[in-house]
C-alpha cells in the first residue's frame, strides 16, 4: 500500500544541495569505488558504467524536481555523461538498497540502470543518503492526454519488465541471491489491508469519507480474495506505475514508455502493476480515468505481450540478472479479477495518503495567494467519489 506522509522537501532541493553535487563530481567523490563488505557505499550495475570525475570544464547540475519522496537531481559532464541523483528528504518507505537491487534485475530499456549508493549520510559526500542511476529521457504525460496507444505501449513496455519472474513476494537483495528474502506464501489482500489501515488517524480518516469507506474496502477485497488463490506466479514488480512515474519519448503519434522511481519495487502480483496506472477510480496526476472498454484493451494487450511463442529464441543469459521468462499459462478472468481488488487496495491508500497530506497543509502554505488549491485539495474529492462509486456507493 504505497500510502505515506511526507512533510515539505528541505534544502536537499536547494542551491547548496546541487553545489554540494558539483563539488562531489569535481573532487571525484560521487561515485566511489567498490568497498567490500562494506555498507556505506557500493557501486552497482554494470561495468561500463561511467566514473564521473574532474575533467577539463565544470558539470552542469539542475533541479529537476521533488517528487513524494526523492529530489532529483540531472548531472551532464563535460564528456558527455549523464546521471540522475536521487535524494529522499524524508525517510523513504524502504532502504534505498532495496531499489538498487530491483533496478539492477530491470530489463535494459525500461527503466535506469543502476550506479552507485551511498546509505549513510556520515559518509556520504554530499552529507545526506542518496542513489545514482542513468537518467530516463522524456516527457511526463498528464492523465487527460493518454489515448488508447498509449496505454498499449504501457501494456508492452509493462509486459516486458514482467518477463522477469521471482520466486515469491517481497524486497530484491544485493547480493549473489536477489530473491533471497521473498516468501511464495498465499497472497492475501484482505490481510494487508487490515494490516495497513489498523492505525489510521482519526482526522484523515474524517477527510477520507469516514469509517464506512474501510468497511466498503474490506468488504470488496474479502469478495475477490478467492481469485488469489490461483495466482500464477510472481513477477519483478514495479509498484508505483502511476502517470508520474512514466516518461514518454519520441513522437506524440510514436512515443515509447519508459519507467522512473523503482521505490516500491518487489516481487509481487503483476496484477498490481496493472491496476496502479488508472481504472474506474482517478484524481489528480497520477491516475488516468479508464473505462471498461480500454481496461478490456489493455488487459489484451498486457496479455499478448507477456506470452512468448515457444519457438521464439531464449533470451541470452547475463551473469548476475535475472534470467527473462516468458509467461505461464496466464488465467485471464483471474487476472482481471485481481487487477480490480488491486485497484481498491491501492487508490484507498492514495484517498488515506492524499488526505493525510491536506490535514498537514496549513494556512502558511497558501498565504502567498489566499485562493491558492492545492493538488491534493483538488484531487482529493475526485478520488473520494471515483472510490465510492466503485465500491457501489456504500463509502
Amino acid at each position: 500500500m504505497t500510502s505515506r506522509s511526507s512533510p515539505s522537501p528541505p534544502f536537499v532541493a536547494s542551491d547548496d544541495m546541487g553545489d554540494r553535487i558539483r563539488r562531489a563530481w569535481r573532487e571525484g567523490a560521487l561515485l566511489p569505488p567498490p568497498r567490500e563488505g562494506g555498507r556505506e557505499h557500493r557501486r552497482s550495475g554494470p561495468p561500463e558504467q561511467p566514473r564521473l570525475t574532474s575533467a577539463d570544464g565544470e558539470a552542469q547540475v539542475q533541479l529537476l524536481g521533488t517528487g513524494e519522496t526523492f529530489a532529483a537531481w540531472h548531472l551532464s559532464a563535460p564528456d558527455g555523461a549523464e546521471l540522475m541523483v536521487r535524494i529522499p528528504w524524508h525517510a523513504p518507505a524502504h532502504p534505498l538498497s532495496d531499489e538498487i537491487a530491483a533496478l539492477a534485475q530491470v530489463p535494459a530499456g525500461v527503466g535506469p540502470r543502476p550506479v552507485a549508493l551511498h546509505e549513510s549520510a556520515e559518509a556520504s559526500p554530499l552529507g545526506v543518503p542518496y542513489l545514482v542511476t542513468t537518467p530516463i529521457a522524456g516527457r511526463i504525460l498528464m492523465p487527460g492526454a493518454w489515448d488508447r496507444p498509449h496505454l498499449l505501449a504501457h501494456a508492452d513496455r509493462l509486459a516486458q519488465l514482467h518477463r522477469v519472474t521471482t520466486p515469491g513476494r517481497g524486497p530484491v537483495a544485493l547480493g549473489a541471491d536477489p530473491w533471497e528474502r521473498m516468501s511464495a506464501a498465499r497472497l492475501s489482500l484482505p490481510e494487508l489491508f487490515a494490516a495497513d489501515t489498523q492505525h489510521v488517524d482519526a482526522a484523515v480518516l474524517d477527510l477520507a469519507g469516514g469509517p464506512a469507506l474501510l468497511h466498503a474496502a474490506e468488504r470488496a477485497l474479502r469478495a475477490s480474495d478467492p481469485a488469489f488463490a490461483d495466482l500464477e506466479g510472481f513477477v519483478l514488480s514495479h509498484g508505483d506505475l502511476c502517470a508520474t512515474n512514466i516518461v514518454w519519448q519520441g513522437t506524440p503519434t510514436a512515443s515509447l514508455p519508459g519507467y522512473i522511481d523503482f521505490e516500491w519495487a518487489m516481487g509481487d502480483d503483476p496484477a498490481r502493476d496493472l491496476a496502479i496506472i488508472g481504472g474506474s477510480v482517478h484524481g489528480g496526476p497520477w491516475y488516468v480515468p479508464l473505462g471498461g472498454e480500454d481496461l478490456d484493451a489493455f488487459v489484451d494487450r498486457y496479455l499478448g505481450a507477456r506470452t512468448q511463442p515457444e519457438d521464439a529464441p531464449a533470451p541470452p543469459r547475463v551473469e548476475g540478472r535475472a534470467q527473462l521468462s516468458p509467461a505461464p499459462v496466464l488465467d485471464p478472468a483471474g487476472l482481471r479479477s485481481r487487477r480490480d481488488a488491486w485497484e481498491v487496495y491501492e487508490k484507498t491508500a492514495m484517498l488515506l495518503h492524499v488526505a493525510g497530506r491536506v490535514r498537514d497543509e496549513t494556512v502558511e502554505e497558501c498565504a502567498d495567494d489566499a485562493g491558492t488549491t492545492t493538488p491534493y485539495r483538488r484531487a482529493l474529492p475526485v478520488l473520494q467519489s471515483t472510490l465510492a462509486a466503485r465500491l457501489g456507493g456504500e463509502a
